[in-house]
């Protein structure tokens, strides 16, 4: 019986060493793996370090002279090359490897380049305050927003801003809309932001209407549930809020811009946060933009620019994409909902570009809604559209012939009928603009054509000079 015990003992301890090579052969292999998938991240992390330097290398370089690159490091090697040395889009190969002598080479087809980043700035086309304890009443003419609680009524701010002239084709990197707190409230609200989802007019908004005559859906204003920022109020410092993902919804079409809502999230308990608006204030909001183009992209734009009450060049009212520029030697506004040209424009209005004897027509988004053909043989050197007065929506062409002459164009772009205008000193005329509205209420439904001197003369419909003026255009080509 001894004998068979000792047998058994002696099975055991064979059978308990068996298990502890087996145990010791998978602690072995597992670490193995463990230290292989280490490296494989290590790994991993090189190449995005790689492909990091390779896109800085691609900014820094302003879409030429691409230069391949390497690294020597502790940690591991990497490196790269570019498969062009300039433009867009670029194969970039990247490679990395470890001491231990792992290694992995990628391959990106097609990688974008940009050439740099250009900031936009926009300020309020539209903003006004709705009140619930009022329902009925607007709030336009203030000049900031008051946002809040008072028990039990609600105070909410609405903004609009107008992108149409961010380039089609440009990216958008980053948005910033820029709030200044002429009064904190409380001192510890807290507001947030959301996207209104109907369209409003400042003028006519109310809790109960977003515009004469047409309801919002849910009194109080239509808009997102879902908060695409918030921010505390604590100071009367600059607040930065960030709506990156918001505009570059808004630039894709993703949903149509009508703006922002501001709340103070809650039922009750709350003092009025006031934002400023007023154009005049140097706290006025505005919404900063950093945009970046593709190397050999078409982000390049034209730019109109509005003038102050002495008609000196103050701020650009917006830029707009567009056949190159050289080719381009007039541009007109022209409103929403008119129809021109064989086309109706759409409800953001849309521009008119003279291209040689052609025009071409296109939305504010920078979508070519038509073109015709004039009859025009002379050079035609601007492009006005007539708002009101005699020749009331009305394209009006400025042509350069023995002496200027404003070519006032029918539905089907030819001439219906020409005024001559005095040349008067006028070297080079290089455009003209139809002055809808003055401080001097003898200039309304006048034209303004300017020369390659920036000398402007005024002139009635008729043609006669009512006014010569010499504004400032420092660092402009007219």
């Amino acid at each position: 019986m001894k004998g068979f015990a000792v047998l058994a003992v002696m099975i055991g301890l064979v059978l308990t060493a068996a298990a502890m090579v087996v145990l010791t052969q998978q602690s072995g292999y597992f670490s193995a793996e463990t230290r292989l998938m280490q490296e494989r991240a290590e790994l991993t992390n090189l190449l995005n370090t790689a492909r990091t330097h390779a896109e800085w290398e691609l900014q820094s370089k302003g879409c030429m002279d691409y230069a391949a690159f390497s690294m020597t490091g502790a940690s591991g090697d990497y490196s790269g090359s570019f498969g062009t040395a300039m433009g867009s889009p670029v194969d970039l190969t990247l490679s990395a490897s470890l001491p231990s002598g792992l290694s992995r080479s990628v391959l990106l087809s097609r990688h974008p380049s940009y050439d740099g980043v250009e900031t936009n700035v926009f300020y309020p086309v539209e903003e006004s305050y709705i009140e619930e304890k009022n329902p009925d009443k607007n709030h336009d003419s203030h000049k900031d927003l008051h946002i809040g609680l008072l028990d039990p009524e609600r105070n909410r701010g609405l903004m609009r801003f107008d992108l149409s002239s961010l380039p089609p084709n440009a990216v958008v990197e980053k948005a910033t809309l820029r709030l200044f707190p002429k009064d904190q409230g409380d001192g510890n609200e807290t507001l947030t932001v959301h996207r209104v989802t109907k369209s409003w007019v400042s003028a006519e908004v109310t809790w109960n209407e977003r515009s004469s005559g047409s309801n919002w859906n849910v009194v109080g204003g239509d808009f997102s549930d879902t908060v695409e920022a918030s921010f505390p109020v604590g100071d009367t410092v600059w607040v930065d809020v960030d709506l990156t993902d918001l505009v570059q919804a808004w630039h894709r079409g993703s949903y149509p811009n009508y703006g922002v809502l501001f709340q103070v999230p809650g039922v009750q308990g709350s003092k009025v946060v006031k934002l400023e608006t007023d154009p005049g204030a140097a706290e006025l909001a505005y919404l900063e933009v950093e945009t970046k183009c593709e190397c050999g992209g078409t982000c390049s734009v034209n730019a109109f620019v509005t003038c102050d009450a002495n008609y000196r060049a103050n701020t650009k009212l917006g830029e707009f994409p567009t056949i190159a520029s050289s080719t381009v030697t007039g541009a007109a506004t022209v409103p929403p909902n008119i129809e021109l040209m064989g086309v109706t424009f759409p409800v953001e209005g849309g521009y008119v570009l003279v291209n040689g004897d052609g025009l071409d027509a296109y939305s504010a988004t920078g979508i070519q809604l038509g073109s015709c053909t004039t009859d025009i043989n002379d050079p035609i050197e601007g492009l006005t559209y007539a708002i009101n007065g005699a020749h009331q929506e009305k394209l009006v062409a400025l042509v350069d012939d023995t002496e200027p002459t404003l070519a006032v164009l029918g539905a089907d772009c030819t001439v219906e009928s020409s005024i001559a205008v005095p040349a008067s000193g006028l070297v080079g005329i290089r455009g003209v603009a139809f002055i809808e509205s003055a401080s001097a209420a003898e200039y309304e439904n006048h034209f303004a054509i300017v020369d390659t001197d920036g000398d402007v003369r005024i002139v009635d419909e008729t043609g006669a000079i009512a006014h010569s003026i010499t504004p400032s255009v420092a660092g402009s080509d007219v």
